[in-house]
């Protein structure tokens, strides 16, 4: 899992934070090789994000009397971001969920998807990603997300200044695992090199990654499913003009 912290954070706040896994695309699906073409994991995972809602809002599950179906949003990190942002909307032969309320996507890699296919989206909107990413660089995805998502209402971009790719994930913690038994040496090497190119100088260190990414979250989320209106002020441009730079974008 690369977001604990983020669903740790969520809770905390009262959301019923759930995270599904994908098989067949999971790092450590990737770092053994048992990796799935990239058009079938898009279409497994928006089709595993409504199985979970399926499930979610059974009345059979222990947890569905906490679960506000009409507060759902659906949030991904990378290709995971690709997977939120396109939910409210589908994908050619998945259909778009009418459950979604709003998406959020961490270093989301929506370059590949068609203008006609980002203006599908109608729902509210948070992209955040990392000014150093040379994996999912903030232009082409999130720059022109912002200025292609044309039905997303509103629209908040914020780009966090010396924040690499996996200062998205908890890849700093995982390496002070590494002396673990029992960890694949495939998984072992990924992890390690994912590391040495996240976790020192000259990139933002992760906690603050972290923080800044939660607070985002949360103010967001609040704001758009729960009506507390004062969050949004916390997003405008230009609120946050202390510590680390991150740059704020926002269309109503």
């Amino acid at each position: 899992m690369q977001s604990t912290y983020l669903m740790e954070a969520l809770a905390s706040h009262g959301y019923v934070a759930v995270a599904p896994d994908h098989p067949g695309d999971t790092m450590v699906d990737a770092a053994l090789g048992h990796t799935e073409p990239q058009l079938d994991m898009a279409l497994d995972r928006s089709r595993d994000v409504s199985a979970v809602l399926d499930a979610l809002t059974d009345p059979s599950c222990t947890v569905q009397p906490l679960v506000r179906s009409d507060q759902v949003a659906v949030l991904g990190f990378s290709f995971g971001g690709l997977t939120s942002v396109m939910a409210s909307a589908g994908l050619p032969g998945v259909p778009a969920d009418p459950r979604v309320r709003a998406s959020v996507g961490l270093a989301p890699a929506i370059s590949p998807l068609p203008a006609d296919m980002l203006a599908r989206v109608d729902v509210p909107t948070l992209l955040i990603g990392g000014g150093a990413d040379p994996a999912v660089p903030v232009d082409p995805n999130i720059d022109r997300g912002f200025g292609l998502l044309t039905a997303s209402h509103p629209v908040v971009t914020a780009v966090l200044g010396g924040a690499t790719h996996n200062s998205f994930t908890e890849v700093c913690r995982q390496y002070g695992l590494l002396g673990t038994a029992g960890i694949p040496t495939a998984l072992r090497l990924r992890v390690e090199v994912t590391a040495r190119a996240t976790c020192w100088p000259p990139y933002l260190d992760s906690t603050t990654a972290h923080l800044l990414t939660e607070r985002a979250v949360v103010a967001f989320l609040d704001w758009r499913l729960r009506g507390e209106s004062a969050d949004a002020a916390f997003l405008a441009p230009g609120t946050w003009g202390t510590g680390p730079t991150v740059t704020l974008r926002a269309r109503p």
